[in-house]
């Protein structure tokens, strides 16, 4: 299986945030945008989750990027697509939802010895990535899992999240040459 076009820039866009590299970010913006190959809400959505993974400076710093980019194109009459809004999240017990969601992108029951020792974190983790972040429809958990392979391929020192999340991403449809290829991007950011 090969990467969708949006799968590429997703990846080419995770790995210049997680690397806080605003200058290649903003040209793979810019080439996305001009090959119609991502949405505003699709860049805006991703870079959001990206807080998680490489920390709110990285993200606040590339959702700069990203609004400056698309201030920059309207004003130029380059072409940008909005895409769709995100549907509201239903109210309810997000720590719930987000157990739910995690246990099914993961295949099986999540716990251990690390939500034992430190059951916020785990709760945090559940509740807010997978309950809100990940149940975001901006983007395909596919799509998510591209944006976070890509992100933790740049970072040193999260082998251990990066194996769960190419594992993730293996039990929801991406094979082996698609994790290869979000790596390979990542690494040529």
């Amino acid at each position: 299986m090969s990467l969708t076009k949006t799968q590429r820039y997703l990846a080419s866009i995770a790995a210049a945030t997680a690397r806080g590299d605003q200058n290649t970010l903003e040209h793979h913006l810019h080439a996305a945008f001009d090959a119609d190959g991502l949405t505003i809400q699709q860049a805006q959505s991703a870079l959001e989750q990206l807080y998680a993974y490489c920390g709110f400076p990285r993200s606040l710093n590339a959702l700069t990027t990203l609004m400056n980019t698309i201030e920059e194109r309207k004003k130029s009459g380059k072409p940008v697509q909005e895409g769709n809004q995100p549907v509201p999240l239903p109210a309810g017990d997000m720590a719930e939802r987000g157990r739910m969601l995690r246990e099914k992108l993961v295949g099986h029951p999540v716990g251990g010895a690390l939500a034992a020792f430190a059951p916020r974190s785990d709760y945090y983790l559940t509740a807010h990535l997978f309950g809100d972040i990940f149940s975001d429809d901006r983007l395909t958990h596919q799509e998510r899992e591209t944006v976070t392979i890509a992100a933790l391929s740049t970072l040193d020192g999260v082998a251990n999240q990066l194996a769960s999340h190419i594992a993730i991403a293996k039990n929801i449809g991406l094979d082996n040459e698609a994790v290869l290829e979000i790596q390979n991007i990542a690494k040529q950011i």
